[in-house]
C-alpha cells in the first residue's frame, strides 16, 4: 500500500516494534505481545514492550497530519501548487523526529553502558548538538564512527541506510536554510512526500542500530 494513501495513525505501522525485556532484542513481529511466544533471538518468553517511546510515536502522527493538510480532496491538489506551509511543517517534524531517535539511542546507550551520572552529565554537556552526539558520542559510546555503523547495520536484502542518512542529511540542510535564513531552498509537495515515505526507513534504521549495539550490551550469549 502507497504510504502516502494512508489516513489512519502511522504511529502503529512505523513504530511498531517490540524489546525483549530479556536480551534487549527488537523486532516487530505482529505475535511478540501474545502470552508464551518466544524471542526469536533468546527464546524468551516474557511479554515485550514497546520499543520507541510516546514522543516518537506523535512526532510520526504529526508528520502525516501536517502532509495531508490541503490534500483531501482532488479540487484541493489543483490547487495546490508550489511550497505551503505544511510541506515546511513536514520538514521541521522530521528532522525532529530524526533527532529524537538519536536521542532515545544515546540513552539507551547510556544506560546499558552503567555510566555514573557525573559521566553522562559531562557527555552531554560536551554533545549538545545533534552533529556532536552523531560523529562523536556515538563513537565513544559504540567505538565505531557514525557512517561506518551505517555501513555495518546494511544488509543486501535491506535498506541502504547510507543513502537514507544522504538524504536525511538534505532535509536538514533545508530545515537549517529556513530556519536561519528563511529560505525555502527545495521544499515543496514532492520534498515533503519523500520525507513521509523515509519514516518507516528512519524507524527500521534506528531498530538495526539499537540491535547493532546496544543489545550484544545486554545480553551476553556465552554467559
Amino acid at each position: 500500500m502507497d504510504i502516502t494513501e494512508i489516513k489512519q495513525s502511522l504511529a502503529p505501522l512505523i513504530c511498531g516494534y517490540f524489546e525483549c525485556k530479556v536480551c534487549g532484542a527488537v523486532d516487530n513481529g505482529r505475535d511478540t505481545l501474545k502470552v508464551g511466544n518466544q524471542c526469536t533471538t533468546c527464546g524468551g518468553t516474557e511479554i515485550r514492550r514497546m520499543h520507541f517511546n510516546t514522543n516518537i510515536h506523535i512526532l510520526v502522527d504529526m508528520i502525516q497530519e501536517t502532509f495531508h493538510t490541503l490534500r483531501v480532496d482532488e479540487n484541493a491538489k489543483k490547487q495546490y501548487q508550489g511550497v505551503q506551509a505544511n510541506d515546511v511543517s513536514v520538514v521541521l517534524f522530521f528532522c525532529t523526529l530524526r533527532e529524537t531517535l538519536l536521542n532515545s539511542l544515546i540513552t539507551r546507550l547510556i544506560i546499558t553502558h552503567k555510566l555514573t551520572d557525573g559521566i553522562t552529565s559531562q557527555l552531554l554537556s560536551d554533545n549538545k548538538f545533534h552533529v556532536q552526539k552523531q560523529n562523536k558520542l556515538f563513537l565513544s559510546l559504540t567505538g565505531t564512527k557514525w557512517r561506518e555503523a551505517l555501513k555495518k547495520i546494511t544488509k543486501p536484502e535491506s535498506y541502504n541506510y547510507t543513502d537514507l542518512d544522504a538524504f536525511i542529511a538534505s532535509v536538514v540542510r533545508c530545515r537549517n536554510s529556513f530556519v536561519h535564513e528563511g529560505r525555502k531552498c527545495s521544499i515543496d509537495a514532492r520534498f515533503s512526500e519523500e520525507c513521509l515515505r523515509a519514516l518507516p526507513r528512519l524507524t527500521r534504521m534506528y531498530v538495526a542500530l539499537h540491535n547493532e549495539f546496544v543489545h550484544p550490551l545486554i545480553f551476553d550469549y556465552d554467559s
